[in-house]
């Protein structure tokens, strides 16, 4: 029988090989920006939320991406869009 798929190598990595992040089945893009992998994503919107000071609008190109995570990720994205959108921004929310 087939091997269970979390014992096959993934893609770009040998049998008994542990990749350091896995790659994407096919590169992800997201408005400009192109991802190889989960990682290289999570990396980029981690460093995103780090540079911007709280309540600054984000800069066309971030707002370009970060759209296009939106209407691909968000369970409720009509309702979050509405009409458009105007501007991204860090913000702090308390819990």
């Amino acid at each position: 029988g087939e091997e269970p798929a979390a014992k096959r190598p993934r893609k770009g990595e040998a049998a008994g090989e542990v990749a350091a992040a896995p790659l994407l089945d096919e590169p992800c893009r997201m408005g400009p920006q192109v991802f190889a992998t989960a990682e290289q994503a999570f990396n980029y919107f981690s460093k995103l939320l780090m540079s911007f000071s709280p309540n600054q609008d984000l800069n066309e190109y971030e707002h370009r991406v970060l759209e296009d995570l939106l209407r691909r990720g968000h369970p409720e994205v009509e309702r979050k869009v509405g009409a458009g959108l105007e501007a991204f921004q860090v913000r702090n929310h308390a819990e």
